[in-house]
């Protein structure tokens, strides 16, 4: 289809808002339906009437959104990618939507119609005051002076500050899913541009259908990643060495609001609305194989690995909201000298042990009075007398252990139910057998809500003949009937998890679907989880 420029007047149209932000005008003779780019938020519009495109639906180069009608289910086609979305640049003033579903720019939106003035209505009679009526006499407020303990009738929260994060246990206890914000408007190997709280409506739909045991308390929120821009041991210094958490700034030259959206920092903030039980707990991530930003990380030396640490508690501790953090650095080992010094060095800094960083950027605070806690993303071959020993040191430590991805078959290949089940079973018996000689570690278990690389229902388009469900049924049922419930270093279920795409590698167009639970996973997990 062509694209016209026009700036032709439209007739019998809605008043328009004065400021330049993209516009859209519907000419058509059917209600336009459109919603933002994860469709988590639909409005109609009449014919007739027009519709200023949120700041929030892109950035300051593109917005992007869908759009339907029930005679042109694909209006705009001109503007519209291979993944359904229509990208429009945002310095275009107006999109006027026609009978044909074409759409044309216009350089100028329409005038606001001049409404006649409401008549003026007389003013009603003045009523008499009623008389004043005495006051009370003031009566005294209990005092708490001389009372130990202090009666609950006197005690004060401080600050305002949420208090079950206050008293939050070290490490917490509860069920939490990974949520990333990345919006991925043009597809998934396009720019991330995240949205912070995208999933927020969807976390608190689930918890209000959910059991109360079986609510997500605990968000993993994509906080950023740890990248290193050096060439090894030699070129390694702390400058080089970086954690990206906060909104990007001179310090961080490759990023920017236009090519990340908001920060994992921001995202954080947000997700505390979820309700007033609620642990955001940031994931950092990273890779130290092939050519991962930490590829030279196996090269730094005792001194730099816990120079890196002190960074990383620095960022983490600078955010007196956050109570605890989770690392998912890839591919994790302890017997790798510079993984070893780094993670003992994290457990020192956030259990407020480190005088020194203390004195800087504290990780103790009177909300925290225990320090931070920190988890980290593997499998139950981890869970070792040394990670044990390290983890629970200072009491601040423990694991969240995968069963996804599990068995023979190689990425894209799925595995039956039925086989899954088994290779859950055998990973829960490794946890039980590893947990007594690893310091009583405490561990979350990871099972797949939404496509996982071995798990899943479809593989770039293909269908794999199975549901999301029956895997989500049997890491379930093979959980329940082990009994781990029961052991008091089970710490919750995590559930991966909600995306807009689920791409492996990360960053093609290779996707697995379902990309966030679908509703019979949630019903499932809402009354069994």
């Amino acid at each position: 289809m062509r694209i016209f420029f026009a700036s032709a007047v439209a007739l019998f149209l809605s008043w328009a808002p004065a400021a330049q932000a993209l516009t859209l005008i519907n000419e058509s003779r059917d209600t336009l339906w459109i919603a933002d780019p994860a469709a988590t938020t639909e409005e109609a519009i009449p014919p007739g009437a027009l519709f200023e495109i949120p700041d929030s639906w892109g950035d300051d180069r593109h917005k992007w959104f869908t759009l339907s009608s029930a005679s042109t289910p694909e209006p705009c086609g001109e503007f519209r990618s291979r993944w359904g979305s229509i990208k429009m640049p945002a310095f275009f003033v107006g999109i006027e939507v026609g009978a044909d579903g074409e759409c044309l720019v216009r350089d100028e939106l329409p005038e606001a119609p001049v409404e006649p003035e409401p008549p003026v209505e007389p003013e009603p009679p003045v009523e008499p005051e009623p008389p004043v009526e005495p006051e009370p006499p003031v009566v005294d407020e209990p005092s708490c002076e001389g009372q130990d303990p202090c009666p609950s009738s006197c005690s004060e929260t401080s600050d305002g500050e949420d208090a079950s994060a206050a008293a939050a246990e070290m490490p917490p206890r509860g069920n939490g899913t990974w949520v990333y914000d990345a919006l991925f408007s043009e597809g998934p190997a396009g720019p991330p541009f995240s949205r912070a709280g995208l999933w927020l409506p969807e976390l608190r739909d689930f918890n209000a259908q959910a059991e109360p045991a079986h609510r997500l308390h605990q968000v993993f929120s994509y906080g950023g990643d740890l990248e290193m821009e050096c060439e090894g041991y030699g070129d390694c210094t702390r400058e080089k060495m970086h954690v990206y958490y906060y909104p990007p700034s001179s310090a961080h030259r490759s990023r920017s609001f236009t090519s990340v959206g908001v920060s994992g920092f921001q995202s954080a903030q947000v997700y505390r609305d979820l309700d007033e039980e609620t642990l955001v707990i940031p994931v950092f991530d990273g890779r130290f194989d092939g050519d991962g930003y930490l590829k030279q990380f196996h090269t730094l030396n005792e001194a730099q690995a816990r120079t890196y640490a002190d960074t990383f508690a620095r960022t983490v501790c600078a955010d007196g909201t956050v109570a605890g953090v989770q690392l998912d650095l890839e591919p994790f080992d302890l017997d790798v000298e510079a993984q070893a010094h780094f993670y003992d060095q994290v457990s020192l800094n956030l259990a407020g042990r480190n005088e020194e960083l203390e004195a800087i950027v504290p990780c103790v605070t009177e909300r925290f009075p225990q320090g931070r806690f920190f988890s980290v993303f593997t499998f139950a071959r981890a869970m070792t007398p040394q990670l044990g020993e390290m983890f629970t040191r200072y009491g601040n430590g423990y694991m969240i252990l995968s069963l996804y991805d599990l068995g023979p078959n190689p990425a894209g290949v799925a595995s039956s139910p039925e086989a899954y089940r088994r290779y859950v079973e055998s990973e829960l018996a490794t946890v039980m057998r590893n947990a007594d000689a690893a310091y009583d570690v405490g561990f979350q278990l990871a099972i797949p809500a939404a496509a996982s690389t071995k798990e899943f229902e479809s593989y770039k388009g293909v269908v794999s003949g199975y549901a999301q469900e029956e895997y989500v049924a049997a890491a379930l049922d093979a959980i329940d009937a082990s009994g781990i419930r029961e052991d008091e270093r089970f710490l919750g279920i995590a559930i991966w998890g909600f995306s807009r795409f689920m791409a492996y590698p990360p960053h093609t167009d290779n996707t697995f679907e379902p990309a966030a639970p679908p509703a019979d996973v949630q019903a499932v997990l809402a009354d069994r989880m």
